[in-house]
């Protein structure tokens, strides 16, 4: 640069020969402004280099490189974490770094093609060895110990569920500043449903049974469960043989 160069070897920056070329339509030759600017620069950074336009926004760090892969490799691990356990758990696994901002961890959860979903909890007594082993001998044995010979088609899913009255007692309401917000209603709010319901596999027929009662008739015992079974198999006997 013809400034720097000028700089260093102790020439003059403004004479009139510069300010000539200065008063050049366009200008031929930096202002005398601009040219202590570039000697600051130099001094500052060691070049003068021309600054990226940042729109007065400041440098974005990206989580890239490794911190990306134990990103990935925690998501896969804990998907239910919020933001911020993901922060920790990258500061922690590399303390000679300052911690990621929450939208450097967003930006890179995009960049993973990580998207936002309703999550679920598996009960760990689903991988205990016994239970491991009765998966296994359902899905590779015949009837009556497994489903292998069973048509798709001629299965029923039964499952059961327990449901509470959690959502239906507001907090929040309007009324006039001199009256209080009040409204009748159970307080009791620990009232517990049951729910128990089979669905038929068969896509030509549409076949499904339910039976509901309140947790003060009993939980779902087995009783409760054969005469379920009994009733789906009453139905079919008369409405479809053989079946």
């Amino acid at each position: 640069h013809d400034v720097l160069t000028r700089y260093h070897m102790g020439l003059p920056l403004q004479n009139v020969e510069l300010d000539i070329l200065r008063a050049a339509q366009p200008p031929a030759y930096p202002c005398m402004q601009t040219c202590m600017n570039f000697i600051e620069r130099e001094r500052q950074y060691g070049h003068c280099r021309a600054k990226h336009a940042t729109g007065n926004h400041q440098a974005e760090r990206e989580i890239e490189g490794e911190p990306l892969v134990r990103l990935a490799l925690f998501r896969l691990v804990h998907p239910e974490a919020i933001i911020d356990e993901v922060r920790a758990f990258l500061f922690n696994m590399d303390q000679t770094v300052a911690p990621y901002s929450t939208t450097a961890v967003v930006r890179a959860e995009k960049l993973l093609r990580l998207t936002q979903k309703k999550s679920s909890t598996t009960c760990e007594r689903a991988y205990w060895q016994v239970n491991l082993h009765k998966r296994q001998r359902f899905w590779t044995n015949n009837y009556p110990f497994g489903r292998a010979d069973i048509r798709t088609r001629d299965m029923i899913d039964m499952d059961e569920a327990g449901f509470k009255i959690e959502a239906t007692n507001p907090s929040w309401g309007k009324s006039v500043s001199w009256s209080r917000c009040h409204t009748d209603g159970s307080y009791n709010r620990e009232r517990k449903l049951n729910c128990m319901m089979g669905i038929s596999a068969d896509p030509a027929i549409n076949m499904s049974w339910h039976d509901v009662w309140p947790q003060c008739e009993g939980g779902t015992t087995l009783y409760r469960v054969y005469v379920f079974f009994e009733r789906i198999i009453d139905w079919l006997d008369a409405h479809h043989p053989g079946r």
